[in-house]
């Protein structure tokens, strides 16, 4: 079976891909070829088979348009590969392309956690009251993205909420389970807080030195903060350690690490990364089931118990293609 996997242009992107990679190998028997493509910003540290850059318009990078001499070269690329399946992490590009291709196109992305909502749910986690203007900007591209969707022949939402059972979705929405790292009981791994970041910005490392004891894993690891042990996020056993015998975890909100604090059974405090709506959803809907804070400021907070829990009928990804094949 040939896959094609495409990463959207955000920040987090190449997590979810990487978890994705580490999982097929041992997941299945059968003979799998995968070519991946992205963008430079979102797939840091991992090869792609076609880097998407050139598509985008240099002039204003949130515009997205067909019309395009580089996409026409990537269209026949894809044609001449002829995956049997495109999984897009709201790539539009590539989703066009599969449109036009007749490929299946699987939408899996944590992104699409906002677009599956039901209305209601958005109102009850407040996103319209603070936060609208994030998504009002990204109107630009409404009708392309409503269209991608329309015609993807599944909408995965690639969230940790799905095991809650507390967010209601649209008609055509499904909840896929999101890979998360753990680990296992360990004294050397104890400390008191357990941060991840994928850039390191000031306001986030000083929220993280208020506290004692602090180990903060990023992909970022040329800085030097007094108080502050920096470690590989890749390294995924040094992480899982750590996330595991840790007393509290702090995020930006990527969803990714805020399933790893859920799935530990850890209550998540979130300096939210504004520049990502992704991130700004997560942080709402994490503070309004009790999995966690929202920090704006240093604001006190009071920690509970986080007890997980699995929903069933909740597939992760490998899952999901293994069902195609035996089909």
């Amino acid at each position: 079976m040939k896959l094609l996997y495409a990463v959207g242009n955000r920040k987090g992107g190449h997590i979810q891909l990487a978890r994705l990679l580490s999982t097929i190998p041992s997941a299945f028997e059968e003979n799998i070829q995968i070519k991946i493509s992205g963008f430079n910003k979102s797939c840091p540290k991992l090869h792609l088979d076609w880097t998407l850059d050139a598509l985008q318009n240099m002039f204003n990078v949130e515009h997205v348009s067909f019309d395009n001499d580089n996409l026409r070269t990537y269209y026949h690329q894809v044609k001449d590969y002829k995956p049997d399946l495109i999984i897009s992490d709201l790539e539009l590009y590539t989703s066009y392309i599969g449109n036009q291709l007749n490929i299946p196109v699987w939408q899996v992305s944590s992104s699409l956690l906002y677009y599956g909502m039901e209305q209601q749910e958005k109102i009850k986690t407040n996103i319209y009251r603070h936060y609208s203007y994030l998504f009002n900007r990204q109107n630009v591209n409404d009708d392309i993205l409503q269209n991608i969707l329309i015609n993807s022949d599944r909408k995965f939402i690639y969230s940790h909420f799905g095991d809650t059972s507390a967010i209601k979705l649209t008609k055509g929405y499904e909840w896929i389970r999101p890979y998360h790292i753990s680990g296992q009981e360990s004294v050397p791994c104890q400390h008191n807080v357990c941060a991840t970041a994928l850039q390191n910005d000031k306001k986030y490392i000083n929220y993280l030195k208020s506290f004692q004891d602090v180990v903060l894993f990023s992909d970022s690891l040329n800085e030097n903060y007094p108080g502050i042990k920096l470690k590989d996020i890749l390294n995924s056993s040094e992480y899982g350690c750590n996330l595991k015998n840790c007393d509290l975890g702090v995020t930006q909100g990527h969803t990714d690490y805020l399933a790893d604090l859920f799935y530990a059974g850890k209550y998540s405090l979130i300096v939210p990364d504004f520049t990502q709506s992704e991130c700004v959803v997560n942080a709402l809907i994490t503070e309004h089931l009790e999995l966690g804070k929202v920090i704006y400021q240093n604001e006190s907070f009071e920690k509970k118990n986080i007890i997980p829990k699995i929903n069933a009928d909740i597939e992760f990804l490998d899952d999901k293609i293994r069902k195609l094949i035996n089909e």
